[in-house]
Parts: structure tokens; sequence; C-alpha cells
């Protein structure tokens, strides 16, 4: 199926960017947004080919490596939760879209928060609801529906899966309270980054976000944008395959100083 930027949304905004591996790329002249130039068949299929060690896609939210190295998810969740509280969110109701496993939602729980989550996986999602008692329910979040109003909405690494992110975010923005947040992650894979080279995940991420691409998205949205951050992606494979040095440490260290870190976080006000 093709489709168009989505911030400007005009369908003649397109052209060629490059190819990899066998999937063709676009780019917005307007609005420097890459991305893919078909929709992946179904989103459902990313996990089952993320857990697959061969495959491009790397995904390293697992039960597995949470327990091998918990001490390095909880370094990341407290960092997130800082971030929240400097934006003026202490407590209250959180909703985590994307839930996975549960981690995330998890520590919000022990902190004090209120979290609902949603899991488009069904055996992810029930693992999520019986490991933890999280209130987590089995959907996508184009079908969710809610009459609640929350404090904070996060959505990590989700954003760059949704055929129509910007029909998402105006939906998001209708579900805050007033001042309320939303705190996204995405990948940062298209140009100067660190470390450079991480796979794009094609063909489940769709868009190919920047911070300059991801604000403008958002504000088109009537989202004002407050701050913006970059990380570094796949630090858990880094620690699962024991290559973490002073080097590579220092490394992260100037990438996030400098904000070319290939994984970005922005957090929005309603």
């Amino acid at each position: 199926m093709d489709h168009c930027c989505c911030i400007c949304r005009d369908p003649k905004n397109k052209h060629f960017y490059r190819k990899i591996d066998g999937f063709e790329l676009l780019r917005c002249p307007q609005c420097k947004l890459i991305f893919s130039s078909t929709l992946p068949q179904s989103q459902n299929d990313f996990f089952k080919e993320s857990l697959l060690q061969e495959n491009e896609v790397e995904y390293w939210s697992t039960p597995n490596l949470y327990e091998t190295h918990t001490k390095v998810f909880i370094h990341f969740f407290q960092q997130r939760l800082e971030r929240l509280k400097k934006h003026g969110i202490a407590g209250g109701t959180i909703l985590d879209i994307g839930t996975g496993y549960g981690f995330w939602s998890d520590y919000l729980q022990k902190q004090g928060f209120r979290v609902k989550g949603v899991e488009i996986t069904k055996n992810v999602a029930a693992y999520a609801r019986e490991r933890y008692q999280l209130d987590v329910l089995n959907s996508s979040i184009e079908d969710y529906q809610s009459d609640e109003k929350f404090d904070a909405i996060c959505m990590f690494d989700v954003l760059e899966h949704l055929e129509r992110p910007d029909k998402i975010l105006l939906k998001l923005k209708s579900m805050l309270k007033p001042n309320g947040l939303i705190y996204i992650q995405v990948p940062n894979v298209i140009g100067l980054k660190y470390p450079y080279g991480h796979s794009l995940g094609l063909p489940y991420h769709i868009w190919q976000f920047d911070p300059k691409s991801l604000r403008s998205l958002c504000t088109q949205n009537a989202l004002k944008p407050l701050e913006y951050w970059t990380g570094i992606q796949g630090v858990i494979g880094v620690y699962e395959r024991n290559e973490v040095d002073f080097i590579k440490k220092a490394l992260w260290d100037i990438a996030n100083f400098l904000k070319i870190g290939n994984r970005v976080q922005l957090i929005c006000k309603e």
C-alpha cells in the first residue's frame, strides 16, 4: 500500500531516497522526513521476527535479558522518571502504550503511579498481567478506546510502527488531563548518530524520525514539544555480549551530550 509523509500529508511530497536490504525509502522534500515506500503486511509479526537472532530487527527487552541486566534497565527507568518529574509529573495515572512484557509499567507501579497498559501482542500482554499484576489490555492503539484522562502517556518504540502517527497523536492528546504530557521514544537512525549503522528495523519501522521531524510531527498535531534527548539503542545487547568498556561508555556519554545518539526521546505538552 502506498502512503505519504505523516507530517504534511501531501501525496505528491515524496522522492526516492535510497534502497536498503531490498526496501525502498522515500523522502519528503518539504518535511525532510524519510519513510518506507510501503507498509508492512502485519506489525504483529514484529515480536516473532525480532526474537530470531539471525534477523536484523533487534529487540532486547525480553524477560531473560531483563532478569540478567535488571540494573541497566532500572538505570534507564530512573532517567525516564526524572524527566517526567522535571516537567511536572510526580504522581497520578499513566498510560503505557506498547507495554511489552511490563518492565517499565511495573517500575512505575512500584513508584506509586496508577498504570494502564496497551499491548498489541497477546502472549506478551498476558505475561505483563500475570507476572506483574498490571492492568494491560491486548489491543492496538488504533483500536484502544477509553474515557479516562491521563496525567501522562508513554509511548516508547511504538510511533515508528504506526501507519498514521499523526492521527494517533491527536487521539492521545484528547486523552490527557490539562497540562498532561506525552513521552515519546523512537529510533534516530538517519543522519549523524552514534553508533552508526544500527538496523533500520525494516520493514516494521515505517518512519525514520530524527529530532527535527519528530518535533514537527508533534507541533503539526497541536502538541507543544518541551525537551528532547538522545540515547543509545542496543545497550543491553552490548552488555549481553560483554563488550562494555571505558571507551564505549565514554562514546555513549559524548553522543548523548551532543544529542547524536541513535535513539530520540521527546516530551510534549497538551
